[in-house]
């Protein structure tokens, strides 16, 4: 707080690369001179919904996407460097053009818990409704009733959920696991 930043006090840089029609098709963090010269220090990269800690070895991760004729983004795929290591698909509602659901494939063991693979469906709002963790392989010793989780919400005038029932057990029957309520306080801007 007591000196001016420079470009040595970075912890990473993102370079954006765009398409001719102005869309950016990668997005490509490197480790700033303060990752590189204080090793102790990790980042936080996000992708999609993972929120990736790693360390300055790496020498870049990208991500890229593709877009569909409408020009919305239909495929993220995160690499380290060239490896690839999970990528998103996206598929949107026939008419309401929202995402409806997103099937996540991670190919790196470092980038997946449960599963492989898992899809998630949305609502309009882009509030998940449910989740699937899709079996690597039949005899997978996991408990199955986890592999499923069901969302249901309130919502107030604005459309922002105040109250989330999460499922987390494999089905609704299972019973409620938790519930998430928030407090939104709107100002009027026209009232100062």
């Amino acid at each position: 707080p007591l000196k001016k930043a420079g470009a040595k006090d970075l912890f990473s840089k993102t370079v954006f690369f765009y398409n001719d029609k102005n869309q950016v098709i990668k997005q490509r963090v490197y480790a700033g001179p303060k990752a590189k010269n204080d090793r102790s220090r990790t980042a936080q990269y996000s992708f999609g919904f993972l929120y990736e800690t790693f360390t300055y070895d790496t020498t870049f991760f990208e991500t890229r996407y593709q877009y569909d004729p409408k020009g919305r983004i239909i495929q993220a795929a995160l690499y380290e460097n060239e490896e690839l290591l999970c990528s998103e698909d996206y598929y949107y509602h026939t008419t309401n053009d929202y995402v409806e659901k997103a099937i996540y494939y991670c190919i790196s063991p470092d980038f997946y818990g449960n599963t492989k693979k898992s899809i998630r469906y949305y609502n309009q709002n882009g509030d998940i409704l449910k989740r699937e963790f899709v079996l690597d392989y039949p005899e997978q010793s996991q408990d199955e009733r986890t592999f499923t989780r069901f969302y249901e919400y309130e919502y107030d005038s604005h459309n922002n959920w105040i109250k989330c029932t999460m499922y987390l057990q494999g089905s609704k029957e299972a019973g409620v696991t938790l519930i998430s309520e928030r407090k939104i306080t709107y100002y009027d801007e026209t009232e100062k």
